[in-house]
């Protein structure tokens, strides 16, 4: 799906008309229209959605699919994406994490917490 569809579906389900969400955000009616149907040439910024999650009250899931849908990863994801380029072992480990299938990630993560919590003891 695209960011102006994922957007259009979001704003529906929140009951909000165009219109309404472009005065909310203090945009031209006509930009937004244009954004849901995918006549934008750049996805919108970071801080342009984070705009749209606070006036459409969306949840995390819903605020995720929008920034991945422009492109974008959230602000935590993105810190510990920079910390994995300035250490080799981290790059590797998570190029490798994401091939794995997610029951095999969910009990490595736990493994990892488990990990964690020994050496906090």
């Amino acid at each position: 799906m695209s960011f102006g569809k994922t957007l259009r579906e979001i704003r529906r389900s929140k009951d909000k008309s165009q219109r309404e969400l472009a005065d909310l955000l203090g945009l031209d009616y006509g930009y937004l229209s244009r954004l849901e149907n995918d006549k934008v040439q750049f996805n919108p910024s970071r801080d342009f959605i984070m705009k749209i999650v606070v006036e459409l009250s969306c949840d995390d899931d819903e605020k995720a699919k929008l920034l991945m849908e422009a492109g974008r990863i959230d602000v935590d994801l993105e810190k510990v994406a920079q910390e994995a380029n300035t250490r080799p072992e981290l790059n590797v480990f998570f190029k490798s994490a994401v091939k794995l299938p997610v029951e095999d990630i969910i009990e490595l993560t736990e493994q990892i917490q488990q990990m964690i919590k020994a050496k906090e003891k």
